[in-house]
Formats: C-alpha cells, structure tokens, sequence
C-alpha cells in the first residue's frame, strides 16, 4: 500500500516539477486554474463572474469573456473546446473568434495593447504570446 502511495506522490511530483519546467521555458511565473483565471479578470475589469460567463454581447462582459479565452490559451494551451465550455459555454469557433479579436485589437489599439499587457503581465505572461497565439 506504501509503496503506491510512495508511486503516486512521486509522479505527481515529476508531473509538476515537467508543468514547472514548462512555465519557465514559456515565461510563465505561475500557472492559474481555470477558476482562478475566471476570478481574477473579472476583478480587473470589475464585472461579476455570472454575467461575464453568460450569453450577454454587451461589450462590458464580451470583453472580459474574451480575456478569459484568451488567457486560458495563452497560460494553459488548453484545447479550444476546453476553454469554450469554462469561458462560458461556448464552442470552439466562439473561442476562435475571442482569441482573432484580442489579437486584432492588440495591433490596432494602444489603449487595448496597454490593458492587454498589463493583464499578462498579472498572470506572468510574456507578450511574446502575442505573437503565437
């Protein structure tokens, strides 16, 4: 019995010393859950979590939906899908369209690449992503 115990802590310790070596070669300081990526970008952008995670397109709850997408890509290279049933149940083609307009408008508005940056720069993200996903 010890010894699966011994088993299982020892690769949980391998699976999370591989998910470390990771985060740094990505520049990522810490990696989030899902729960707290949701949180913390509806505390930045000071909209309640059921509203962002809703079917709502008004622009004070679309855009930090599209953060969250956004994010959860960046930080976890989770599947589309994946994101698309965290970030608010939606499909992969929603998500698609979340990651294309955050990355549009990073190029194209100051103000945006500022909020944006300083975003990543909350989760430990290089705005080197920017360019990847």
């Amino acid at each position: 019995m010890e010894t699966n115990e011994f088993s299982d802590r020892s690769l949980r310790l391998q699976i999370e010393a591989f998910i470390a070596r990771i985060c740094k070669s990505q520049g990522i300081k810490k990696l989030y859950s899902s729960d707290d990526v949701i949180q913390m970008i509806c505390d930045i952008y000071q909209q309640p979590k059921n509203m962002v995670l809703s079917n709502s397109r008004k622009r004070i709850y679309l855009e930090p939906r599209q953060m969250i997408h956004f994010v959860l890509r960046a930080q976890n290279n989770m599947s589309l899908t994946k994101i698309g049933e965290i970030g608010g149940k939606k499909d992969h083609t929603s998500v698609i369209h979340s990651l294309h307009t955050v990355k549009r408008l990073y190029f194209s508005d100051k103000q945006y690449r500022k909020k944006v940056n300083e975003i990543l720069n909350e989760f430990g993200i290089s705005n080197e992503v920017m360019k990847e996903v």
